[in-house]
């Protein structure tokens, strides 16, 4: 398999655990590379103060195709993301090394 750079789209205010378990776990997938995309340059703001820069541009030259969902705050919401884009088992095999054992099985 090959590795795809996957855009994690990001605006001021963003949970930094959730973007913490999102960029993990597809990561851990081995098959993306997650990129924060945000609408310019400039340093973004979580919730508690943690700023982070993006790595493209919204619509600028790199900026990758393929864009993940906005964060949402539920692992079991991004384990079921991964679960469809690259199947049960490497969605179990990310809940596994997270050592969630709530993740529900399909």
């Amino acid at each position: 398999h090959s590795v795809n750079d996957a855009g994690l789209p990001l605006a001021d205010g963003f949970d930094e655990i959730a973007l913490a378990y999102t960029s993990d776990a597809y990561t851990r997938t081995n098959r993306s590379r997650v990129l924060v995309v945000a609408a310019s340059e400039a340093p973004l703001a979580s919730r508690h103060g943690l700023k982070v820069l993006p790595d493209r541009v919204a619509g600028a030259a790199g900026a990758p195709a393929a864009m993940l969902p906005a964060l949402d705050g539920s692992l079991d919401r991004v384990l079921s993301q991964v679960a469809d884009a690259f199947g049960t088992r490497t969605a179990r095999r990310v809940a596994l090394e997270f050592e969630y054992p709530g993740y529900p099985l399909r």
